[in-house]
């Protein structure tokens, strides 16, 4: 009997992407074994067309809210049979859903959140502050997976890449333009590059010969990116793009040259698809482990002794007025570019 494998992330949307190395190295472990994906629904297409997950178990927290409907879900997950599950969530929801199910093992990636909490309250920096990736690989070791390759990605299909092409082509962009592609939203505002800086970095790029700059995001941006989009100069070389799917955002992202965004779920579907990021971090820290890991991956940061103030980005700056960002320069963006 086949050999089958959960595991479980639900959100999110960076987190998940960065899941799928582990997938990775799970099926080039086990080439025989069934594995599925326990996530969002809202995240399941981020494993579309993965050549090493078989099946994607959507998760809807609106129909699976209460304990008693967890548990009847996870009663019907115990079905199918697992051999492992792999919790790379570890929050009160996943662990009800590993407890309950009969496995013959189970294994729990470690969070390290005390180590992030120390460097937030007390500026205590370690040693070993791994890359977020790196702790879920960890959690292989007991399979016998030690090495494996770190990089994140995400599959697009024809449709995909179908979709990219229209766009850039409704769009008048050219395989010769040079094509920079801008992520102004996060899901805490505090993380935000300032939306004047935004601007004056459009220009300063838009005033270049063949170049073009894309403004990309999801619903919820719409509105930062519209403010941004009424203040630049030339708008003809400004296009947009809020609608797509992760999918065919990934097929567009992966049609460009760069990639400046702040820290947040986009940056690692950039890295995803080989789009070199500049990454903007203020009030986060790259010792967190959500930083980009492609070989050609920037991060910009003042590294201010108030930094970091906070794990996701959620509080407000009262003392220094946001210095952590607000320093960061337009120039310092656009050199890091290498627009000729």
């Amino acid at each position: 009997m086949k050999k089958k494998i959960l595991v479980i992330r639900f959100g999110s949307f960076g987190d998940v992407i960065l899941t799928t190395p582990v997938t990775r190295a799970l099926k080039e472990k086990f080439a025989d074994a069934e594995l599925h994906v326990l996530t969002k629904h809202e995240f399941a297409t981020v494993f579309k067309n993965s050549p090493y997950v078989d099946k994607v178990i959507s998760f809807d927290t609106k129909k699976v809210s209460s304990l008693s409907q967890l548990l009847e879900f996870s009663k019907q997950l115990n079905y199918v049979g697992y051999n492992i599950v792999i919790d790379l969530h570890r929050n009160l929801r996943s662990r009800i859903i590993s407890l309950s199910l009969d496995v013959e093992r189970k294994l729990y990636y470690k969070k390290e959140a005390l180590k992030r909490r120390l460097l937030v309250g007390f500026g205590v920096r370690f040693k070993s502050m791994p890359h977020t990736v790196d702790k879920y690989l960890n959690t292989l070791k007991p399979l016998g997976i030690e090495h494996a390759d770190r990089i994140p990605f995400i599959n697009t299909d024809d449709s995909n890449e179908m979709f990219a092409d229209k766009f850039f082509k409704e769009k008048s962009i050219s395989d010769t333009d040079t094509v920079i592609a801008i992520s102004p939203g996060a899901k805490n505002m505090a993380k935000m590059y300032p939306k004047e800086k935004f601007i004056t970095l459009i220009n300063m790029i838009t005033a270049k010969k063949n170049t073009r700059v894309l403004l990309i995001g999801s619903k919820s941006d719409e509105h930062v990116i519209i403010d941004i989009y009424s203040g630049v100069k030339d708008r003809d070389k400004l296009a947009v793009l809020t609608a797509g799917t992760i999918n065919e955002s990934a097929a567009v992202i992966k049609k460009c040259s760069r990639f400046v965004t702040n820290d947040s779920g986009p940056m690692h579907l950039s890295v995803s698809v080989g789009t070199p990021v500049i990454a903007l971090f203020g009030p986060t820290d790259e010792d967190f482990g959500f930083y980009p890991l492609g070989k050609d991956d920037i991060v910009i940061t003042k590294g201010y002794e108030c930094s970091p103030c906070s794990l996701h980005g959620k509080k407000v700056c009262t003392k220094y007025s946001y210095r952590c960002l607000n320093d960061i320069t337009e120039n310092e963006v656009f050199e890091k570019l290498n627009i000729t």
